[in-house]
């Protein structure tokens, strides 16, 4: 990469990254801030629509406790009790009390103002002697008859001890949803239980209070779910997944949110819905006696980050506007100043060449590179300046340097001829000693030279004693110590080893004195052994 593209990709960097790094930063702040926002509103909606509920449900019971505390409802069925014990209960008596609830409750409950569908009065063994909507279950028995596996059924036993709800379910006799409360009716002198009041209701107020999204945007809903997985009031966002289609379908709805709802009282959590998108959940317990239901409030995560989008396509438009901005201001820049230092570049390369006749042009710019160019003029001129110098003193110099180099190789050619001369004679004095010497290699251990006389005392010739290791001059059961001793001893140091037997040639043996030391030769670690006969010493 030259220098050019060098600083236009460094300018770039400087120009881009800091502005990239502030906007991912901008841009997670920004996010953070609208979930954080909406989590919020979430946690808002889903503690208004909580209150809400449960005061709804809690008046509730307060009506009915208060209609099963009235004293004529208690007196007409304290009689009623005191009749069936009498055993004094037949159809017309039946018809009698049947016409005397019917009355009261018509004078004195709204049913339209309540949302009411049916009122039930049964006394404690289970019968209903009283129904507002006389459906199928009039005078039925809640234990033993054909709905005794009702949520009727189930609301009657709790309510002869409390006030209380029992979960929605499609209830036969109506052959609609229906949502039962029941409240214990009692002797309001001897507190003794008479009966239980109870009365059926639908989830139409239920979904009105669910329905009012404000503040959830458009994908923003609110649902109740029961420990069943069943839905308990309508969705906004799927009108044909109702809740009378969920119970008859048996259609039930699971999710991390809401699997977390029955554990946790309330929290926060970004899952998947029912539909399989990814959403803001906020869920809560609803505290209602008898009902174990959760509250979920929803809204997608993508209208949540989709202010996000706006924003990233606004920065992603001013980072590329930015980038095509720096790309020619860094064009420019860069090229205003390699331009002039290439153009001395050149001249410099013609110069390292040997051309110093390069005319360069002054400059009038006194920044930096200005300056840099006047200052390759300058010196291109002491370059000439120099160079006319040296090629005047060259002149000068190179006949004393011809006889200079005249006179060295005369000398060198003598000296040649007197070192090849000494090595002769060299040769031919080793060859002539009486005693045998040996050169051989410590780390191998190999014989690298000999002279004449050592190769007459072994009956060896001088090439195969050259391809021989120093230990096969010597019988087996001494070459270790031998070449140990070789070895062991120091620099310039001679030692003396006397009767050594050698091996020669022809298998005998030989007593021979070995005198040796270690030496550098040929730039190698090595011994130097003379070998000397002293029988024959002595004979002479």
């Amino acid at each position: 990469m030259n220098l050019k593209l060098k600083m236009i990709f460094s300018f770039l960097l400087i120009g881009l990254l800091p502005v990239i790094i502030i906007t991912f930063g901008v841009i997670f702040i920004t996010s953070m801030g609208f979930k954080e926002e909406a989590v919020d509103r979430l946690k808002a909606v889903t503690i208004l629509k909580k209150q809400s509920l449960e005061a709804y449900f809690n008046r509730k019971l307060k009506d009915l406790e208060l209609f099963s505390n009235n004293k004529f409802l208690q007196t007409c069925l304290k009689q009623y009790n005191v009749d069936l014990i009498n055993n004094k209960i037949d159809n017309k008596r039946l018809l009698y009390y049947f016409d005397v609830f019917d009355q009261y409750i018509l004078n004195n409950i709204n049913f339209e103002k309540l949302n009411y569908h049916d009122l039930f009065i049964v006394d404690t063994s289970g019968n209903i002697i009283y129904t507002f909507a006389k459906e199928d279950d009039l005078r039925t028995n809640l234990l033993y008859g054909k709905y005794k596996n009702t949520n009727l059924a189930k609301v009657f036993k709790k309510g002869l001890k409390e006030n209380t709800f029992a979960d929605i379910e499609v209830y036969t006799p109506s052959n609609k949803l229906a949502l039962f409360a029941a409240a214990p009716i009692y002797d309001y002198e001897s507190k003794e239980t008479l009966g239980v009041l109870i009365i059926q209701s639908n989830n139409d107020n239920i979904n009105k209070v669910m329905e009012e999204t404000t503040g959830l945007g458009k994908s923003g809903e609110t649902y109740i779910i029961g420990s069943d997985y069943l839905l308990k009031s309508n969705l906004k966002l799927n009108k044909n997944l109702t809740i009378e289609k969920a119970f008859r379908e048996n259609i039930r709805i699971k999710t991390e949110a809401i699997n977390t709802a029955f554990i946790e009282d309330f929290g926060t959590k970004i899952n998947k819905d029912y539909r399989g998108i990814e959403v803001l959940s906020c869920y809560a317990k609803l505290d209602i006696k008898g009902l174990n239901w959760v509250i979920i409030s929803e809204i997608d995560k993508a209208e949540v980050l989709s202010k996000v989008k706006y924003l990233n396509v606004f920065i992603s438009i001013f980072i590329i506007l930015l980038f095509f901005t720096l790309l020619f201001t860094s064009f420019n820049l860069a090229t205003s100043i390699t331009t002039p230092i290439k153009y001395i570049s050149n001249v410099l390369k013609t110069v390292s060449e040997g051309n110093y006749l390069v005319d360069i042009k002054e400059s009038n710019s006194k920044s930096e590179i200005g300056e840099l160019n006047n200052a390759a003029i300058n010196l291109l001129k002491k370059l000439n300046l120099y160079k006319n110098q040296i090629e005047k003193k060259h002149e000068e110099d190179i006949i004393s340097k011809n006889e200079l180099i005249q006179y060295k190789e005369k000398n060198l050619t003598l000296l040649k001829t007197s070192i090849k001369d000494y090595r002769n004679q060299l040769k031919i004095v080793s060859n002539q000693v009486l005693d045998g010497f040996v050169i051989f290699d410590t780390n191998k251990n190999k014989i690298i030279n000999v002279n004449m006389a050592f190769c007459n005392m072994l009956n060896f010739t001088r090439n195969e004693l050259l391809t021989m290791n120093i230990k096969d001059l010597f019988p087996v059961e001494n070459q270790t110590i031998i070449i140990n001793q070789f070895l062991q001893e120091s620099h310039n140091k001679t030692v003396l080893e006397k009767d050594i037997l050698c091996n020669k040639k022809d298998g005998t043996t030989i007593l021979l004195d070995i005198e040796h030391r270690r030496i550098n030769y040929n730039n190698k670690q090595c011994v130097i052994a003379f070998f000397k006969n002293t029988i024959k010493d002595k004979n002479t």
